[in-house]
């Protein structure tokens, strides 16, 4: 994914260029002709705090 430089837009990369970030630094600068200023950074944490909290539940309750 790459997110704008304002953190508002975020742009999903397309099948055919996955896998990503092999090599790459999250946070790095990159262009991108979808985004309004042109460029953006890699993100590479993509997943938001209710998946993070329901997968903890989910492991330490499994374990139960």
């Amino acid at each position: 994914m790459i997110l704008s430089a304002d953190g508002k837009t975020a742009v999903p990369f397309a099948d055919h260029e996955l896998p990503l970030l092999q090599g790459q630094e999250p946070g790095r600068k990159v262009t991108c002709d979808r985004l309004k200023d042109g460029e953006g950074f890699y993100e590479s944490d993509t997943l938001d705090t209710f998946f993070d909290s329901a997968w903890l539940v989910h492991v330490t309750f499994a374990k139960m």
